[in-house]
Formats: structure tokens, sequence, C-alpha cells
């Protein structure tokens, strides 16, 4: 889960220009959110969050931004739903996990 929050927050960044920074802080705020549901308090997974950011910033400099809009949201959706089937899978193993 946090793998795929990851990969989709390094392409929001790479597509902040041709998108616009809001779907970076959405991506940001997915990738919070999937810590929480993967146990960290709120406040850990703001910093596990902030780090990714931080990480993937360092490393995208040395890529190029993603300026055609419409392969940013190809892309973006793409990681999107792998994020949304691995936060499900996630779930469900939980929940079986917990009628053990």
């Amino acid at each position: 889960m946090v793998e795929d929050a990851s990969v989709y927050l390094g392409i929001a960044y790479l597509c902040e220009n041709a998108l616009g920074s809001s779907h970076y802080y959405a991506a940001l705020a997915s990738l919070e959110a999937v810590a929480i549901i993967g146990g960290k308090s709120a406040d850990d997974a703001a910093i596990l969050a902030d780090s990714v950011a931080t990480a993937i910033k360092s490393d995208v400099k040395k890529k190029a931004p993603l300026s055609k809009a419409s392969a940013c949201l190809d892309r973006m959706l793409a990681a999107q739903a792998s994020l949304r089937v691995s936060t499900a899978k996630f779930k469900k193993a939980a929940a079986a996990d917990s009628t053990k």
C-alpha cells in the first residue's frame, strides 16, 4: 500500500507543472491515509509522508517533469487504481486476520 501511494505521489509530483499542485497534495494526503490504515498514528503518518515526499523531490530532480496533461492524467489514474486495489487487499486481509 505504501509503495503504491508513494508511486502515486511521485507521479503527481512529476505532473505538477502540467496539472497543478492539487493532485500532488491529494496524493500526499492519500499516503498519510494509507499509513494510518496500516496502523501508524496520525503524527507518524504525517512524518512518513513528509519523508517520502522529500525523497521523491530529491530523486525527481534527476528527471524531467512530465508536461503533457493527458499523459499525466493517464499515469495518475493508473496509480490511483493500483492504490485502491492494494488498500482493498490490505483491508480484506486485516479483516480475515481479525476473525481468526
